[in-house]
């Protein structure tokens, strides 16, 4: 026997309001990291895979499709279940959001001879309680330039732990141009005032050109393949 339920307008309305509402800040939040924390080459080295953007993913079709589920314009519990489907979206958000917090960026450390960019997720907390009170508090709004060096010498590249030790960072103008001239000239933008080092993260590996006078980071290159 054919259904003689009449389609519901408001139904799609709301459930389409939901979505537009949850690219919206979905769309925000994944524009953080692309464009503030990691823009152009830094990307590859956030550590953001594809199981995170799957999960943001599964956060923008959940309220609408919950919406669209529950939403009946006669519905005497229409506004509490609306309420409980926009609280289970925002407690999938959340989750995720804290996720991509632990990623973000938050120093760049000139060492020895390369760069190393650090992520929230990188530093451990007991570590982080023994830095000088300035450094407790780790930046949200793109990395820190520092520099570090183990007690008594140089770093070797790539095989100790100092970049991610906040007690061992001080101001970046006293490694940068002792950096740089252990560089090689860049080609491209920078020209014969650049130089190039490896930038690596716990995440992969790009390179970075500085200025050749003062160390300065001029620009992020990805690693040719």
């Amino acid at each position: 026997m054919q259904s003689t339920r009449t389609p519901d307008p408001a139904r799609r309305k709301a459930a389409l309001a939901h979505l537009v509402a949850s690219i919206a800040v979905v769309g925000g939040i994944l524009a953080v990291p692309r464009f503030l924390w990691y823009p152009g080459a830094l990307w590859p080295l956030s550590g953001i895979d594809r199981h995170l953007l799957l999960l943001f993913a599964a956060v923008l079709a959940v309220g609408p499709a919950l919406t669209w589920l529950v939403y009946r314009s006669s519905k005497r519990t229409l506004r509490m279940d609306l309420a409980v489907v926009v609280l289970v979206q925002l407690l999938f958000l959340g989750y995720a959001t804290a996720m991509l917090a632990r990623l973000r960026p938050v120093y760049l450390v000139g060492m020895a001879s390369h760069m190393e960019l650090v992520r929230a997720l990188d530093i451990d907390p007991a570590d982080l309680a023994l830095a000088p009170e300035e450094r407790q508090r780790l930046p949200w709004t793109g990395p820190v330039l520092v520099g570090a060096l183990p007690p008594g010498g140089a770093a070797l590249f790539g095989n100790d732990d100092h970049a991610r030790r906040p007690v061992y960072y001080f101001d970046y103008s006293k490694i940068g141009p002792a950096l740089a001239q252990r560089g090689q000239p860049a080609d491209g933008n920078g020209g014969a005032d650049a130089r190039m080092v490896p930038l690596i993260s716990q995440a992969g590996r790009a390179g970075i050109r500085l200025d050749a006078r003062d160390g300065r980071p001029l620009q992020a290159v990805p690693v040719d393949k």
